[in-house]
């Protein structure tokens, strides 16, 4: 740099001295003005930059531009040498630099000098982006169909589909409002496309019409005029995923205009609780129906002062699609009344609007009151003692609960009071020809938590303890309903109390076992229990606590029955052991059968004996329990019970189990 500084001075000092040596043979002349370069950016595209360039006192200029950021552009010489020259003209020229590339940053030079003077300026500027080319476009519409063009690269993948427009913004608002801040449009449109786009390679338009099977979707296509529908694309890389930008574009349909039309309806069930239609038209008529059953004050309230426009709107968008005869179903209350409207969409496109209306039936009253003996042993209830009352009732609208009476008595005592109040009359005599009489033998109000359970679960239960064994009890129910009595009553006779000394079989079982067998996580490992067998009722049954390999075998202990007769211990599947709370969720605690499927174990809710087993000599000083599985049918498959285990239980259905894993293939052994 040094050098090239001192050779340029000298060049100035030479031609200083050729313009003194000049001077002095020509004489005095006038000094030439200094030059003055100004460039101004008139004009920057995604390919191009304009600019204007003014230079005074000056024959040309020269410009060069560069987009290479580490390229030294030095001095008006190097812009000159490496430039492009141009001839200065009185008003400012325009300069367009051509064949650029998009988005991107460039350098731009100009230079110009004269005998006395040189000067360059210089401005960067950035090319803008490139117009994206979209490659979908809409096709032509109708009341019909819709149509969309994908110009995309021969042979590269994506996917296409259309939306309703309703059905887009749904699910648009949704998303926005779930995702907040973290809302992408990108992956909004590609997760619908991989729901409901089709795959295709090639450029191709795409034309979706009435009555065209949209297999993808497993259903018929069925526009309707008037809506608008979003075409979506986007290509899609086999090996990485979704690729580029995705696209969409909305498109509206003609308006549909209005035509006749009819369904045939043909009901199937229309009860208290549920109305079946056949909705019945030709194919060739209509192409398609939009439907529902709605509650009529519902209805009405919603399209109160609406035109048939709004209606037939709102049930392409919400109702139900049929594209040729169908029959649904519908879950309803009594004694309401319902709408079933109907908009039917011909081949043209056009619609018409039906409606039919429902009233559900009331239905009759129903009372249902059991009684049975009551042994729940492990609570302390036992079926020589104590009586449990059920009783259902059904369909007493705004019943209430303070006019129910219901009466537990001994039979005889029941039959000694009819007799002495209704001197001789039956009681249906009386129910039939004077019913309040009943009152003076039925006139126990219920009790708290049974007129709740009415309330919530339409029914309650009573259980009474110490009564008489082998003695005949009735529970009656009583109350008046819309100016009728209703009364039921059920009779039950209890057991007999145990009575004797203990049996020395019964006491034989008494005590600690030793469990042990193999383990259903690799159906070869070993696995233990401690069991203790207690007294329960004597001669009658024992309770049962360690079946478990966790607490479940301590906290519920299971019920054993004892067979006088036969010497034998009979074990009930099924049985109801209490209840257990697992995160903040109430189960029901069972011991259950387990039966064998495909080779699995699972647990059952078979409710009968699933297992008796008898002491005997085991050799080698011990004694066992000698099991024997039970064998049953059931639901019309035979099944053997393979081992038992403890259930969780919710609403009647099996949810799980406190051990991950059973034992099986068992033996129940102790020293003598």
């Amino acid at each position: 740099m040094k050098s090239s500084l001192i050779k340029h001075a000298v060049m100035v000092c030479m031609t200083l001295i050729a313009l003194v040596s000049c001077n002095k043979e020509k004489g005095p002349e006038t000094t030439k003005d200094k030059v003055e370069v100004n460039m101004e950016i008139t004009e920057i595209g995604n390919d191009h930059i304009s600019f204007s360039v003014s230079a005074k006192h000056s024959d040309s200029f020269a410009w060069y531009c560069t987009s290479n950021p580490e390229e030294e552009v030095n001095g008006v010489e190097y812009i000159f040498q490496h430039g492009n020259l141009e001839k200065v003209t009185e008003e400012p020229q325009t300069i367009t630099v051509e064949a650029l590339t998009a988005n991107t940053k460039y350098w731009i030079y100009v230079a110009a000098r004269n005998e006395v003077s040189e000067m360059e300026s210089s401005i960067s500027v950035s090319t803008a982006e490139a117009e994206a080319k979209l490659v979908l476009s809409p096709g032509d519409v109708s009341k019909t169909s819709l149509s969309y063009h994908v110009n995309s690269e021969p042979g590269r993948t994506y996917r296409h589909a259309y939306i309703e427009g309703w059905y887009f913004n749904h699910l648009l608002a949704s998303s926005m409002e779930d995702e907040g801040s973290e809302f992408d449009m990108n992956v909004f449109l590609w997760n619908l496309l991989a729901s409901y786009g089709s795959e295709a390679s090639e450029p191709s338009d795409y034309t979706w019409a009435n009555d065209q099977e949209n297999t993808l979707r497993n259903q018929e296509v069925t526009l309707y005029g008037g809506q608008s529908y979003y075409a979506l694309f986007s290509y899609v890389d086999g090996e990485t995923g979704w690729t580029g930008t995705p696209e969409y574009i909305e498109m509206t349909l003609p308006e549909a205009g209005s035509t006749t039309g009819e369904v045939n309806f043909t009901d199937e069930t229309v009860s208290p609780e549920r109305i079946s239609v056949r909705m019945e038209f030709s194919d060739y008529a209509i192409s398609y129906i939009c439907y529902d059953l709605y509650k009529k004050d519902q209805y009405d309230a919603k399209f109160e002062g609406s035109d048939e426009k709004r209606i037939k709107d709102f049930l392409y968008e919400y109702g139900l699609h049929a594209g040729n005869t169908y029959t649904d179903s519908w879950k309803v209350e009594p004694g309401r009344e319902y709408v079933l409207a109907i908009m039917g969409v011909d081949p043209n496109g056009d619609s018409f609007l039906q409606t039919k209306m429902y009233t559900t039936p009331v239905p009759e009253p129903e009372l249902e009151v059991s009684l049975c003996a009551y042994d729940r042993e492990l609570e302390g209830y036992h079926g020589y003692n104590t009586a449990r009352a059920d009783v259902t009732i059904r369909n007493f609208m705004e019943l209430d609960p303070s006019t129910i009476f219901a009466t537990l008595m001994s039979k005889t005592q029941w039959d000694a009071t009819c007799m002495a109040i209704f001197e001789g009359m039956s009681v249906n005599d009386v129910l039939a020809s004077s019913p309040e009489l009943m009152t003076y033998v039925v006139n126990t109000p219920l009790q708290e938590n049974e007129v709740s359970d009415i309330q919530g679960k339409g029914g309650f239960s009573r259980i009474t303890s110490d009564l008489d064994p082998e003695t005949e009890y009735i529970f009656a129910v009583l109350f008046p309903y819309n100016g009728k009595w209703y009364f039921k009553s059920a009779t039950a006779t209890l057991e007999a109390e145990p009575t004797g000394e203990i049996d020395d079989a019964y006491k034989a079982f008494l005590g600690e076992w030793t469990v042990t067998g193999k383990t259903t996580k690799d159906w070869k490992s070993s696995l233990t229990y401690t069991i203790k067998i207690e007294q329960l009722t004597p001669n009658k049954s024992f309770k049962v606590s360690g079946w478990s390999e966790s607490n479940a075998g301590i906290d519920f202990p299971f019920v054993a029955k004892y067979d006088a007769a036969t010497k034998k211990i009979i074990i009930d599947g099924y049985q109801y052991l209490g209840k257990t709370s697992i995160g903040g969720v109430e189960y029901e605690v069972r011991l259950m059968a387990c039966l064998s499927y495909s080779g699995s174990l699972y647990t059952s809710d078979y409710d009968d004996v699933i297992y008796k087993g008898s002491i005997v000599d085991a050799g080698a000083g011990k004694e066992k329990i000698s099991m024997f599985p039970e064998f049953f049918q059931k639901d019309g498959k035979y099944f053997e019970v393979q081992t038992m285990s403890y259930g969780f239980v919710k609403d009647g259905k099996i949810a799980g189990s406190p051990d991950e894993y059973d034992i099986v293939e068992f033996q129940i052994t102790r020293e003598k």
